[in-house]
């Protein structure tokens, strides 16, 4: 799939909502004319404004104000849901839209991933405030109506950033750990959105709670307090203030997380918002699974286990662990590589993997992060030097500075300052590398 374009655009008319899908990965294989789902939506309102802010994001760039290129988020059909994706033109936050099957009727959701047209014109025409009641919906190609709509419409090359891959692998490496630490009722998240910073980044750290039904904010930490940073990420969400029945934030109780998640309850539908720690740290440069570090009964495990995903909404480890005839804790580290390479996301609401496929050629595409690239290169070149206590591991550009690697602890910069808090350094990694070649 190293082409792949729209042929129509999407589009809001008077009685539908049109999506122009790509050529997308099924149940059944490659199919260049995908139908997710033909019926009606009982949400108009909310599943326009809510695409629309899929676009804010995907548009925004938070570290620094500057126009970017529109990227084409990603949407899985579940048979129960339908899951809209996308990161911000800085990949500082990822958005997903889970369009629940009760928001629709009179069709059934199919099953499969690619990409969705939501280019400016799209956007344009989805600003048009639909009817309150019931929206025909069609989620795929249909020549028909949209034969009507733009005849002369020019084929648009799909957009969807090689980062974004990388950049999913390591969103699910950073959900995994997370917990809901607070909810907050309808008038209290909206008086919160409402309230939302806009404008240019000042990083910010604020600390949100919840006390007699209010979401407080400070400057200073307190006990069950979450820290958001750049909280003007969300402003986007102000879209459907209208809409909002609630939140929960999702974070780690007792350190500083790689990242926060803000799920925004929506009708018959989740809107959820993962920050990572501040706006100059991209979701691409964490530390996802090392692929190097996979052995080979992990890495053929995979390929079993992933011949039994159907693009399932809530993957349940026990079935895998039956139909594959593997034990479940081979089963989890098979879905851990898996997770690695952006097929699987990790759901907070459900606190489950979910799988979605990339259609995109992955060969082509680098899933290693920039850490792991260069414990690579400190590993071909022989840098790890084994002690009788310890590694020592040499500087590539200053072969006389080496640091004193130890139990995943490191002397380097960049350990002392964060710790494993974003995972391991590039040293501790080259002596993970190293050690794994040894076994194997």
């Amino acid at each position: 799939m190293l082409h792949r374009s729209f042929t129509h655009g999407s589009a809001l008319t008077d009685d539908a909502l049109l999506l122009d899908l790509a050529p997308a990965l099924t149940v059944h294989g490659l199919d260049e004319s995908p139908s997710f789902f033909r019926g009606f939506t009982t949400e108009p309102l909310m599943l326009t404004r809510a695409l629309l802010t899929l676009v804010d994001i995907t548009t925004s760039q938070y570290d620094k104000p500057s126009p970017i290129k529109l990227a084409d988020p990603i949407v899985t059909a579940s048979a129960d849901r339908l899951r809209f994706e996308c990161f911000s033109g800085c990949n500082s936050a990822q958005a997903r839209l889970d369009v629940l099957d009760s928001a629709f009727e009179g069709g059934e959701i199919s099953r499969g991933t690619t990409n969705v047209d939501l280019s400016y014109a799209a956007r344009s025409t989805l600003t048009e405030t639909p009817r309150d009641e019931l929206l025909h919906v069609d989620i795929g190609t249909d020549d028909k109506r949209f034969s009507t709509l733009a005849p002369t419409h020019v084929e648009r090359q799909v957009t969807m950033p090689p980062r974004w891959i990388r950049a999913l692998g390591v969103a699910t490496q950073w959900y995994r750990p997370l917990q809901p630490v607070f909810t907050a009722e309808a008038s209290a998240t909206r008086k919160l959105i409402a309230e939302l910073p806009h404008g240019s980044i000042d990083h910010a750290r604020q600390y949100w709670s919840v006390a007699r039904g209010t979401v407080r904010i400070s400057s200073k930490p307190k006990p069950g307090a979450v820290l958001i940073v750049d909280a003007n990420r969300l402003c986007s969400v102000s879209r459907l203030l209208s809409q909002v029945k609630g939140m929960t934030v999702y974070a780690t109780r007792d350190t500083e997380p790689n990242a926060v998640v803000v799920e925004f309850s929506l009708p018959n539908a989740r809107l959820s918002i993962g920050l990572s720690a501040q706006s100059g740290i991209q979701f691409e440069m964490g530390s996802s699974f090392p692929m190097s570090l996979a052995s080979p009964e992990a890495a053929e495990d995979a390929d079993l286990v992933s011949a039994f995903l159907t693009f399932d909404s809530v993957i349940d480890i026990n079935r895998l662990a039956r139909i594959s005839a593997l034990p479940p804790h081979r089963v989890k580290s098979a879905l851990t590589i898996l997770s690695a390479t952006g097929r699987l996301g990790w759901d907070l609401h459900e606190n489950a993997y979910f799988h979605r496929e990339l259609p995109d050629d992955q060969t082509k595409i680098d899933l290693d992060s920039p850490r792991v690239i260069a414990a690579k290169k400190l590993a071909d070149s022989a840098a790890v030097e084994s002690r009788a206590d310890a590694f020592m591991v040499h500087s590539r550009s200053t072969p006389e500075r080496k640091y004193r690697v130890k139990d995943g602890r490191c002397t380097c910069p960049w350990y002392q300052k964060f710790g494993n808090s974003r995972g391991p350094c590039k040293h501790v990694l080259a002596v993970q590398l190293v050690g794994s070649r040894k076994r194997r």
